[in-house]
């Protein structure tokens, strides 16, 4: 499924794998483009990573998302459990 980065798409994701950015503190928004648009914005701060859970559903005719920001204890279980996939931007 695409996912994009303050706009820009960063590639797509799959079962079991995850993104990793490097951003700027401040405000970013995350989107992933299914049949519905998920949106959530994360205030970046520096010295901290923020993880985001991408949960797929069945929507009416194809996969639907829904993203969660998620605790650092939480989102580094996951991320032990999946793979990198390489960003576009």
């Amino acid at each position: 499924m695409p996912a994009a980065l303050d706009g820009r798409v960063a590639g797509k994701t799959g079962p079991k794998t995850y993104f990793y950015w490097s951003v700027e503190p401040g405000e970013h928004e995350i989107t992933s483009l299914t049949e519905n648009t998920a949106r959530i914005k994360i205030n970046a701060k520096a010295g901290h990573n923020h993880y985001v859970w991408q949960e797929v559903k069945m929507g009416m005719w194809t996969a639907r998302s829904q993203l969660t920001e998620v605790s650092e204890e939480e989102g580094k279980q996951g991320v032990n459990e999946c793979k990198l996939i390489k960003s576009e931007l």
